[in-house]
């Protein structure tokens, strides 16, 4: 089993309150109002961005347990960069203890495809959306250099059998290369399998900078700049999963700027000139992670929910407030049922000034643009802002 390294990072800072200062055409947060909002969630053509403030590419994530999302992506197709429906897993439930050699593995999740889908979305996009479905790692241990080629056929021959143009992995990176070895082999075996497939899209999930749990506890993070650029000839994109930060009942938040900010600095920063060239070429191949979900009493909600429980009582909102440090709207209002019925609950939820401040961001950095989870979480309005 290949263990983590936890690797000291040198960081260059980036400011990032010269974007937060920034105003913007509509919804300024100094004057927003919960109007402003339920419009939003009752028509989709009030957010409508300019091009020169819309994110460059989009990745948007669909899973089977949101369904709504599928529509959605169906819908706004032709907005779309990228494409993940959440269909497949890697599992292992035959491998023993000492049967590295991969013929244990199992590709799961076909059942979930939906042909019609499929042919809907590429019609609407005119074939321009890449469809890469996600692929989780759910082994208990890191990928071992014997289970590639099984892990390459694998992917390779469902891609081909699919119609796919590559994929989404989510799987745990390491610094002794056999990841970079896996994307590598990956490209190559999707090309041979599916000839007119000229050049295979392999987008691989990154994990956020966690907070310490404990004051005075010196965060670790593993992934880093150097492991990236292993990765970076194999990889079309990085999907930077940042966010769900915290979860407590307090409703936290959810994607606060500076810690999108730290995110970056450490999978991108380094020092000197070739430092920064790297770095560069690293947030180019970076799609920002931008939550549709909420926090209300530190549970995930959905935007159905938060209309429900929010936008549809406004008469029960207590408080809204722009969080200058954060970066994000806090709502107050009281619970309307159970026990909790008429007490006080905090909730956290994207607005657009969240998402225009957050697309801001990813342009000024030279990122390659955002990625949504995800489709089926959003208010009606938030495709248009694509």
């Amino acid at each position: 089993m290949i263990s983590l390294i936890v690797t000291t990072v040198t960081i260059v800072p980036l400011n990032w309150r010269q974007f937060a200062t920034r105003r913007d055409a509509i919804f300024e947060t100094n004057d927003f109002t919960l109007a402003h909002l339920q419009n939003c969630a009752q028509s989709d053509a009030v957010l409508e961005q300019p091009p020169e403030q819309r994110p460059q590419e989009v990745l948007a994530y669909t899973t089977p347990w949101n369904r709504q999302g599928f529509a959605v992506a169906e819908t706004y197709a032709h907005k779309l960069t990228f494409l993940s429906p959440v269909w497949y897993q890697l599992r292992a439930p035959q491998l023993q203890r000492n049967d590295d050699d991969g013929r244990g593995l199992e590709l799961t999740g076909g059942h979930e495809f939906n042909d019609t889908w499929l042919c809907n979305v590429r019609n609407k996009s005119k074939n321009r959306v890449r469809i890469v479905p996600r692929v989780i790692w759910e082994v208990p241990a890191f990928v071992l250099p014997t289970q590639v080629p099984i892990i390459t056929q694998l992917l390779a021959e469902e891609a081909r059998d699919r119609g796919f143009d590559g994929y989404t992995l989510e799987f745990p990176v390491d610094e002794h290369g056999i990841f970079a070895e896996l994307a590598r082999s990956l490209k190559i075996a999707l090309s041979e399998a599916i000839p007119l497939l000229s050049s295979p899209t392999l987008i691989v999930a990154i994990p956020a900078f966690q907070m310490p749990t404990r004051p005075q506890t010196p965060p670790e993070y593993h992934v880093t700049p150097r492991l990236l650029l292993t990765l970076a000839p194999h990889v079309s994109r990085f999907s930077l999963m940042t966010y769900d930060y915290a979860q407590t009942p307090s409703g936290a938040p959810i994607s606060p700027l500076p810690w999108v900010m730290r995110t970056v600095e450490m999978l991108s920063n380094r020092e000197g000139e070739q430092g920064k060239a790297d770095g560069r070429i690293l947030r180019g191949k970076m799609l920002l992670g931008l939550p549709w979900y909420g926090y209300a009493g530190g549970q995930a909600i959905a935007g159905h929910e938060f209309q429900k429980n929010v936008l549809d009582r406004a008469e029960h909102v207590r408080h809204v407030w722009w969080d200058e440090d954060t970066q994000e709207h806090v709502f107050v209002y009281s619970a309307s049922h159970g026990e909790e019925a008429g007490e006080e609950v905090r909730a956290t939820y994207p607005t657009p000034a969240f998402f225009k401040r957050r697309f801001a961001l990813s342009r000024e950095l030279g990122m390659a643009g955002v990625a949504v989870w995800e489709a089926g979480q959003g208010l009606v309005c938030f495709p248009m802002m694509w």
